[in-house]
């Protein structure tokens, strides 16, 4: 078939009239994941049932739809990861078009409005490039599958990949946003600054320029963050969360705080420019011979600002007065909440441009304008009321999606704290001793250091069962292979065994089996230290357990028996204490009687049982102790037929030596102090 695949119905594969219907899978770069089967019952677009066939584009069988027809599987992680940076891009755009807004300024000498070329050129390519990435957007629009809204109704969430229906699902004004998507793409604020303002200051319509330049860029502003706002929920109806993890959602957050107040600010600076024009004009009318052709610089825009003199703009900037009432001392022109921004407004400065009006816009929307007296202008006034109101909405959201993030940071810490809140008060109420209490909550210090309040076993039970064994085998697996218990077992019960161990967590003092109790679970030691105590007869043997020794093998030989009596648990021979903290793996008897009884015959094998007697600790008294005793018989029987010598079994000098039955008790009672432990 070469470099096709191709894809049958899910319910009849051999039926030679489907294939029409069938999907083709053509060979397409690696990152690319597409679905490639579809339900015999579905439409011809719907994907009823899907499966991941391979890293690769899908393509529609026998049929080409313009060019584009290859359908983009919005899972994948190449999508996924443009999803991220597109989003990023449409954040940068909100902060790119108010800088528009910073492109007029007043020039002091010539008391006159100009554009600031240098700048308008790195805004306007910052803008331009922002569009290419929109517009490589919507050309992905063209060719990534979207969820079938009938196919929600039943929960299924299918995706349509024919690439006709992807591509008029675009196109359709209500559901697509084609539409919008062109008029956000619109170089209204390139046409505007460079175009239409020059040309309104030049015909004495300066007034106008600032006018046109505010509605342009906000009405195509507004239309912007109503298709952002959009998109965003389309991307995670398909694809589900965009940025995962609590910081994304606070930077995120933050930055809509700190671009709102970024927004503000330059509407704040360009209202600022406007009332000096005002006062300007003010005064070019109060002033012979001057007209409004005066007030916008000649030449309005250019990269180097070399003005046109002429008399009556030489009469007009040589007015000390209209400087010193419309900008110096604004005293006698009242400019309002705008009267910070004056020497911004004449300055040079782009970096103080912006980060002043971006504190100022902070500040305001933090208190509220608590610090604002406009005046009864009626844009001032309107301005200052959309201020009070944004700033209520916003730090109210702002300070609520913190305390939501935080909440989500300190929970386990409120709730660790509920916990021994409810502890001590139950402690006390039972009238625990104080050494108790102490060690329960030491346990509970211990615990929280290890664990920080997070149950793994919780954390992954609503997993998959086949990711759930792929993670037990990569957390337990290595572990488990330092057992010598289980450095030669079989991979699949190795596999079982992982996804059966759970971990556990022991203090200090703590006493784990008493001798005579039922063993109730095998635990595998990764870090800590028990003591093995072995005691017969007023007569103790201690053993010293480390990371990758083993307790509890009474559980596994009675796990190993043909015939067991799964209600009665062996009883320890041995107890066992906390030298210091230990963490280990557990495996419960119920666990390790459902490994036994499916995986009899792998746990059967003579070697297996080898290992499990080398590593025993009772299985190593036993075998010291009848190497002792066979040692000494040894000498005993070596001594009767040479020289005599002082020995444990064989009599001494000064002693009767036709007493045999002395020596025979020695021996019969070290036999029975180090019972053979069972098999």
């Amino acid at each position: 078939m070469g470099g096709r695949n191709r894809i049958r119905p899910l319910e009849n594969a051999d039926n030679p009239s489907s294939e029409r219907r069938d999907s083709e899978v053509e060979s397409g770069p690696a990152e690319w994941k597409v679905y490639g089967r579809r339900h015999r019952g579905g439409s011809s677009g719907e994907l009823q049932f899907f499966e991941e066939v391979e890293d690769q584009p899908l393509r529609r069988a026998g049929k080409r739809w313009l060019w584009f027809d290859t359908v983009l599987n919005p899972h994948s992680k190449a999508i996924m990861v443009w999803n991220r940076v597109f989003l990023l891009s449409l954040l940068s755009g909100t902060v790119v078009d108010p800088l528009f807004f910073y492109l007029l300024a007043v020039d002091l000498s010539e008391l006159c409005v100009y554009v600031h070329e240098p700048f308008a050129i790195a805004v306007t390519v910052l803008r331009t490039m922002n569009d290419v990435l929109y517009i490589l957007n919507m050309w992905l629009q063209f060719r990534t599958a979207y969820v079938s809204r009938s196919s929600l109704k039943l929960g299924i969430g299918a995706l349509v990949t024919s690439p006709r229906k992807v591509a008029m699902n675009y196109v359709h004004v209500l559901r697509g946003g084609l539409a919008l998507d062109i008029l956000v793409i619109l170089p209204c604020p390139q046409f505007t600054i460079w175009i239409l303002v020059p040309h309104l200051m030049t015909s004495g319509s300066t007034a106008s320029a600032t006018t046109v330049l505010l509605f342009a860029l906000l009405v195509q502003f507004i239309i912007r963050l109503f298709r952002y706002c959009a998109l965003v929920r389309r991307m995670q109806r398909v694809v589900g969360y965009i940025f995962w993890g609590s910081w994304w959602g606070f930077v995120l957050n933050l930055a809509a705080y700190v671009t709102a107040a970024h927004v503000f600010g330059a509407l704040w600076y360009l209202f600022a420019v406007a009332r000096v024009h005002s006062c300007l004009a003010h005064k070019c009318d109060q002033t012979p011979g001057c007209t409004h052709y005066i007030l916008g610089c000649d030449p309005p825009i250019e990269m180097v600002h070399h003005p046109h003199f002429s008399a009556a703009r030489a009469a007009w900037t040589g007015n000390l007065n209209v400087t010193t009432e419309c900008i110096t001392d604004a005293k006698s022109f009242h400019h309002g909440i705008y009267w910070n921004a004056l020497p911004l407004v004449v300055g040079t400065s782009v970096a103080e441009k912006i980060a002043f009006p971006i504190f100022w816009g902070l500040m305001t929307l933090s208190s509220f304008c608590n610090s604002l007296t406009p005046t009864d202008n009626l844009p001032e006034t309107l301005f200052s009321i959309v201020l009070v109101l944004s700033g209520l909405l916003l730090f109210s959201a702002l300070i609520g999606n913190i305390q939501v993030f935080f909440q989500s940071l300190w929970i386990r810490v409120d709730r660790m704290r509920s916990r021994r809140q409810d502890l001590e008060w139950w402690m006390a109420r039972r009238q625990l001793p104080r050494p108790l209490q102490e060690r329960v909550d030491d346990y509970e210090q211990q615990h929280w250091s290890a664990t920080r309040g997070i149950d793994e076993e919780n954390m992954i039970a609503d997993l998959p069962e086949g990711l759930r064994r792929d993670i037990k085998r990569y957390l337990c697996l290595d572990l488990v292979k330092k057992i010598p218990l289980f450095s030669y077992t079989d991979p699949l019960l190795l596999d079982i065994l992982c996804e059966r161990l759970r971990p556990v967590l022991f203090t200090r003092g703590l006493v784990l089996v008493r001798d005579g109790e039922p063993v109730r679970r095998l635990l595998l030691l990764v870090r800590g230290r028990l003591r093995n105590v072995h005691s017969v007869g007023g007569r103790a043997s201690v053993a010293i357990l480390g990371p990758g020794d083993f307790t509890g093998e009474e559980l596994l030989t009675w796990g190993l028996a043909r015939t067991v009596d799964q209600h009665r648990l062996p009883l320890s021979t041995a107890s066992l204490e906390c030298v210091d903290t230990v963490e280990a793996f557990a495996l419960e008897a119920e666990d390790l009687m459902y490994v036994t009884s499916h995986f009899q015959q792998r746990l059967q094998s003579k070697k297996l049982r080898h290992t499990i007697r080398h590593y025993s600790p009772h299985w190593r008294t036993w075998a010291a102790v009848t190497i002792q005793l066979t040692w000494r018989r040894f000498k005993a029987a070596a001594a009767s037929r040479g020289p005599r010598t002082a020995s444990g079994l064989v009599p001494v000098p000064g002693q009767p030596t036709d007493d045999p039955t002395r020596d025979k008790l020695r021996m019969y009672t070290a036999m029975f102090t180090s019972p053979k432990p069972q098999d």
